[in-house]
């Protein structure tokens, strides 16, 4: 049983790791903290869910993915871009308020009845574990390499690296922000719409549930250091466990609580996160 609890909190950990990546590149890039991130993730499951009654599954997959990045650079380019010139609260308090709107929308379109997803999805025999659960794994792990690997070794990367380390002396330099932070975006709004889908498929979605992964995601942020990605998806993935277990010999609202008292000790203790030390991106 031990080790079964192990096998599944490690690969709900990952689904935390990859939307708290979204949630890390976003502040990285914009010194904010988007709590409307985990809304695109509830705006992926249901597109999802109605492009799958019409079409295939690898039709509803792609499209719901492209929408989510689409819906996520307009975001940024047209509400959080020009916010940003009068400082970074009034930034976040709009995405606080974007996510309730989101929310609202979703509720008054869908009600507040969970909505599942038509496709069965068995375990696979021998490991009993699902195929979502195996292809978010090697998704995550190539993500980051690639990611690491793009903003340590190539001019855009690097371009980016200087705009976390100083926004201001980038734009001095003639860096191209806007065009660098869209791209972030676009990112983080791959790893939301994929987040989504698996949620999708998983568990089935309520406007709501975007909320429960926030304060998941966002705790995982807080703790493993907002500045350091390997951090976040090693606190992520730590929670995923921590989550499991906690549910299966307590109940959900003991993992929550669970979750958000680890953040508070290590806010009260080490306010930069465990593995913020280091100023740097990843």
């Amino acid at each position: 049983m031990i080790f079964d609890l192990l096998k599944f909190g490690f690969f709900y950990g990952i689904l935390i790791a990859l939307i708290s990546l979204g949630f890390g590149l976003i502040y990285n890039i914009m010194k904010i903290v988007d709590f409307a991130h985990t809304d695109r993730i509830t705006l992926s499951s249901y597109l999802f869910i109605i492009l799958n009654e019409y079409f295939n599954i690898y039709f509803s997959i792609t499209i719901s993915i492209l929408i989510c990045i689409l819906f996520t650079i307009l975001i940024e380019r047209f509400l959080y871009s020009p916010l940003l010139k009068k400082g970074t609260t009034p930034v976040m308090m709009t995405s606080f308020g974007l996510s309730i709107i989101l929310q609202s929308i979703l509720a008054l379109i869908f009600s507040s009845a969970l909505k599942v997803s038509s496709i069965s999805e068995d375990a696979i025999t021998g490991i009993g574990l699902y195929p979502r659960e195996l292809i978010l794994l090697p998704i995550l792990v190539v993500s980051i390499f690639l990611l690491n690997n793009w903003l340590k070794n190539y001019k855009l990367g690097k371009a980016i690296r200087a705009i976390v380390s100083n926004r201001e002396r980038a734009i001095f330099f003639n860096v191209p922000v806007k065009r660098l932070q869209s791209s972030i975006f676009a990112i983080s709004g791959l790893f939301a719409g994929i987040a989504g889908i698996s949620i999708a498929i998983g568990s089935g979605i309520t406007p709501t549930t975007g909320f429960k992964y926030m304060i998941f995601s966002f705790s995982a942020c807080l703790v493993g250091g907002l500045k350091s990605l390997w951090g976040i998806i090693i606190i992520g993935v730590l929670f995923g466990i921590l989550l499991v277990f906690a549910e299966a010999f307590g109940s959900a609202l003991l993992s929550e609580a669970l979750v958000l008292c680890i953040l508070v000790i290590v806010l009260l203790v080490k306010p930069e996160g465990l593995f913020g030390e280091k100023l740097r991106i990843i």
